[in-house]
């Protein structure tokens, strides 16, 4: 089943003809096919009460649409941006008769190349544009086009440590401070899928704990265990990962598994239980 946005969900009657009457007739699209776009957001890990606090559902005003097909002369289209006329329930823009898809692509102003923010993207399929009549409303189905990680670090951090810091070098460089982490202990990092995770993790002893400064690096995600392939980061899909300190220890679990994938003593269990 899937959960439509409703500023974005088609209100058939009435947006249908709202488009038709604000743009039908004007002389700059003499010759092409109208086309309405409604764009739908499917079920997915992102949509959950505990995820998607932060997330904003993808507005309409902020989504960038191409197109690729065939026109009706036979030259090919692709990747053509479209020149949205009209931005309200739907989306609506004029073009050459022809077969085509439509692509929208969702990026938060804050988000760069994946990072940073949850992205949508979704595709329609092939439909046929008209120079005689409409088009009717082209569903998109906008689904989330990155990952969503989540490095959630336990009261011993403040503890033993004064700060912290995580950083990723693959699929993009990018770090992270004391100051990017929430007051329950959490750190949300939105990376571009496709590709496998690997990062770091730093923290500065406390004064007086007995502590000392720690550091790794080269933690993979998802985790590499023995025999398996590289795996890679699938967009829609949320990461968790805990951590635990002791004194000048680490230890880094991921969610579900009673054992860490890393631990910077030879055993784990006692010191980090």
């Amino acid at each position: 089943m899937k959960r439509f946005i409703p500023i974005l969900f088609l209100v058939a009657a009435v947006s249908l003809a709202s488009c038709q009457k604000e743009l039908a007739g004007d002389a700059l699209y003499d010759g092409m096919g109208r086309i309405e776009i409604a764009l739908a957001a499917g079920d997915g890990v992102f949509i959950t009460e505990e995820t998607k606090a932060g997330d904003s559902d993808p507005s309409i005003e902020d989504v960038v649409f191409t197109i690729s097909g065939t026109t009706a002369q036979g030259a090919q289209v692709v990747g053509q941006p479209l020149d949205i006329v009209q931005r309200e329930t739907t989306a609506c823009c004029y073009f050459m008769a022809g077969t085509y898809t439509i692509t929208a692509v969702y990026a938060p102003s804050d988000a760069e190349e994946g990072i940073g923010a949850l992205c949508y993207s979704g595709t329609s399929e092939e439909f046929m544009v008209d120079v005689a009549g409409n088009t009717g409303a082209i569903p998109i189905l906008m689904e989330p086009s990155n990952s969503r990680v989540n490095i959630v670090f336990d009261s011993s951090l403040k503890e033993f440590y004064s700060s912290v810091s995580v950083g990723f070098t693959s699929p993009r460089s990018v770090s992270f401070s004391s100051s990017d982490v929430g007051s329950d202990g959490r750190l949300t990092v939105y990376l571009p899928s496709g590709a496998a995770g690997v990062y770091g993790i730093t923290a500065t002893r406390l004064s007086g704990s007995g502590s000392a400064d720690i550091g790794i690096t080269g933690l993979r995600l998802p985790a590499l265990k023995d025999g398996e392939q590289p795996l890679l980061l699938e967009a829609g899909k949320e990461y968790i990962i805990k951590v635990k300190f002791a004194p000048g220890g680490i230890a880094v679990f991921l969610d579900g598994d009673s054992a860490p994938v890393y631990t910077s003593e030879e055993t784990w269990d006692g010191l980090f239980s």
